[in-house]
């Protein structure tokens, strides 16, 4: 497993590089998808946070090797939640069937989790140092 440093705060708690080191999966490791949407599961990150990363490693990179199950489990995720994810409340009154809110986004996240539950049990561990780190 490659871990590169990530100082980047959760809920915008700032890791000083002289303390604590928060460890993130490389962008072409899946894993880090994985991460992130337990990360965003238990409001450790906001939705634009995920949704940034999920489009940016999964949507654009898309370099990662999935099984079949967790690539389709992963595009209806893209497809169905993080493309129609919008922070604006604007948007979603005037394109009610277009846009989702932050609450839906975690819905999808979460039958995406229950779906993958043996591809996650990879990061299982990370996620106890992680959460250790951000009390």
């Amino acid at each position: 497993m490659i871990y590169t440093t990530f100082f980047k705060g959760i809920n915008n708690k700032l890791i000083h590089p002289t303390g604590p080191k928060i460890i993130m999966y490389k962008k072409n490791d899946k894993n880090r998808i994985f991460f992130y949407m337990c990360l965003f599961s238990i409001g450790k990150i906001t939705a634009e946070e995920f949704c940034d990363d999920f489009y940016e490693c999964y949507d654009i990179l898309g370099e990662m090797e999935f099984t079949q199950q967790e690539d389709e489990v992963l595009n209806n995720l893209s497809d169905l939640y993080v493309g129609r994810y919008t922070p604006y409340e604007s948007d979603r009154t005037q394109f009610p069937d277009s846009f989702i809110d932050d609450i839906e986004l975690k819905k999808g996240v979460n039958m995406a989790i229950t779906s993958l539950k043996g591809s996650l049990m990879g990061v299982a561990q990370d996620m106890q140092e992680i959460l250790s780190l951000c009390k």
